[in-house]
């Protein structure tokens, strides 16, 4: 049982060899062994310059043809490996191992003649293996550093050994072996930091997945969100066409009213919503009401609601008002507690020159009396008149309306909070007495009339400033 373990276990650990030597060397590391091999060439350059300097001067017995033989070998050696490993993008980590090889086997055969033809000025041979063991610290790992070092040390002493004993050559043999064992402090140091420079690219390589990794999610993510931006454009579209297709899109033509409107949601839907409740040619009530919030759900809000009112007004039409606002509210109630939304309005009702009128925490409406030019707001005669909004669980259900009379010439102003609160780039908002002094300042014989100067006052107090909310205006002129 414990054979059979061994075997299970050494065909992985043959196995976890063969795919590590087998993977591709990531391209940051491909990078660092591409320079490291052309800063390698310009070791050998300069370690050829400094022998050529030597020979030049007298100090070595080396002569230019020994020196020029190593030297075309070499660089003719380094140049191939060089292009194998620049053409070749793609190396698979046992490439890279068989490349360092050769380098290092190079190596040792032309600093082991090096240092021979040297003679008494050998230790430049190790001085500039120092060099070339610094060199490629930017890509060697722990293993080759040491690779290189102890192997060049030891091929040193023992062509220095063999240089002295054997082949005669002056120079101490004890002196030579002390400056060589000066020498593995820094080998030592030098594979250390390969270590930890190895050590730190794998956190930088670590850290850079990691980005990587974030950058791909938040794409991810930004597409979702893009997909998601399309859909809700989509749902806009679609509420907003059925918007369209539900509202009253002009006036009501009647032979006792004269009315007109606008509506300007601010975004592809409204959380306004108006209707005119009218039989035959006569004008039997207006309603106007704004959902809270803005977006699809108040929108959608508003399709279900209109259709509410429309039907409790016809149902109620000999009660009084307040019972279609409270069965309204009952109706609609659960859905809008669901959704957290509520809704304010006002609601009238039109019989000859009177007028029945049910406000739900909106603001107040505007009467306009043509024989004094006045405009005044329609409070009633007690404090509580005004009723909670629609959709508020809890709050006193019923709704008062009060009653009051209309004269030919009189207009009544009906508006969301959108215009009111309006504001300019000082931040001040177009407000009720602007609202007031807008419909006053001019005669207007038609609502037509009225809503262009109420609009145009408006449009000229916030300037190029986009309305916070929805707006919608209706003006009532009675005939």
């Amino acid at each position: 049982m414990n054979l059979m373990t061994v075997e299970q276990g050494d065909r992985r650990w043959r196995g976890m060899k063969l795919s590590y030597l087998t993977s591709r060397v990531p391209s940051d590391r491909y990078i660092l062994f591409l320079r490291g091999n052309l800063l390698v060439f310009a070791g050998y350059v300069i370690a050829i310059l400094e022998t050529l300097i030597a020979v030049y001067t007298g100090l070595t017995d080396i002569s230019y043809e020994q020196t020029l033989y190593i030297s075309l070998s070499i660089l003719s050696l380094t140049t191939v490996l060089i292009l194998i490993t620049y053409f070749k993008k793609n190396l698979l980590v046992w490439q890279e191992w068989t490349i360092f090889g050769v380098y290092l086997v190079t190596f040792l055969a032309a600093i082991s003649l090096w240092v021979y033809w040297l003679g008494e000025l050998r230790f430049l041979g190790i001085l500039n293996a120092l060099t070339a063991v610094t060199i490629v610290l930017s890509y060697t790992n722990t293993v080759q550093s040491l690779m290189m070092s102890i192997s060049t040390l030891a091929c040193f002493y023992a062509i220095t050994w063999y240089s002295i004993k054997i082949a005669g050559h002056p120079g101490s043999l004890a002196k030579e072996t002390f400056l060589s064992l000066c020498l593995i402090p820094a080998f030592l140091l030098i594979s250390s930091a390969a270590y930890y420079m190895k050590k730190r690219r794998k956190d930088l390589q670590r850290v850079k997945y990691e980005l990587e990794k974030l950058n791909t999610d938040l794409s991810d993510a930004n597409a979702r969100l893009q997909k998601e931006q399309m859909l809700t454009e989509v749902e806009m579209d679609l509420a907003s066409e059925i918007q369209n297709a539900i509202f009253p899109k002009k006036a009501v033509n009647t032979a006792d009213w004269d009315v007109a409107f606008i509506t300007e949601p601010y975004g592809a839907v409204s959380g306004d919503f108006y209707d005119f409740y009218c039989s035959g040619d006569s004008l039997k009530g207006v309603a106007l009401f704004d959902v809270s919030g803005h977006g699809v759900a108040p929108a959608l809000i508003t399709i279900l609601a209109k259709p509410v009112l429309y039907s409790s007004f016809n149902h109620f039409k000999d009660s009084r008002l307040g019972l279609v606002a409270e069965a309204a509210n009952s109706d609609l109630i659960d859905e809008l507690e669901e959704v957290n939304l509520y809704i304010t309005g006002l609601l009238l009702r039109m019989n000859g020159s009177e007028v029945e009128y049910v406000n739900a925490g909106h603001p107040d409406l505007l009467h306009l009396q043509s024989s004094v030019n006045k405009v005044q707001a329609v409070t009633g005669k007690s404090n509580a008149f005004k009723g909670h909004p629609i959709g508020i669980a809890g709050a006193k259900q019923k709704y008062d309306s009060t009653t009051f009379t209309v004269q030919p010439g009189d207009f009544l102003i009906f508006y969301s909070d959108g215009l009111t609160e309006g504001r300019n780039h000082m931040g001040e908002q177009f407000g009720l007495a602007r609202l007031s002094d807008a419909i006053e300042s001019f005669r207007c014989r038609d609502a037509e009339s009225v809503l262009k100067n109420i609009m145009e006052s408006f449009n000229n107090f916030i300037g190029n400033i986009k309305a916070g909310d929805d707006i919608t205006l209706i003006v009532a002129g009675k005939l």
